[in-house]
């Protein structure tokens, strides 16, 4: 058994990070990823909780959250 007072290596992981700022390094970013922590949102839902978001900005941020594989976009039809 360890003592309690030996720390264990830091070992980066994905989660690290240099690997999770670019994801959330926006104005708005963070506070989209927290209101869709929850479930699936459609987009004026998303934009309903966040009104002081342009579409444009919003629209932007979106698909790059997409592009990064952080959220999942689905059409419905």
């Amino acid at each position: 058994m360890q003592p309690m007072n030996q720390h264990l290596p830091f070992v980066p992981t994905p989660l690290s990070l240099p690997h999770v700022q670019p994801l959330i390094n926006g104005k708005w970013r963070l506070a989209m990823l927290y209101s869709l922590r929850q479930g699936p949102l459609r987009y004026k839902q998303l934009h309903a909780q966040h009104p002081q978001v342009s579409e444009k900005v919003l629209v932007f941020e979106l698909k790059d959250l997409v592009e990064r594989g952080v959220v999942e976009r689905i059409a419905y039809k």
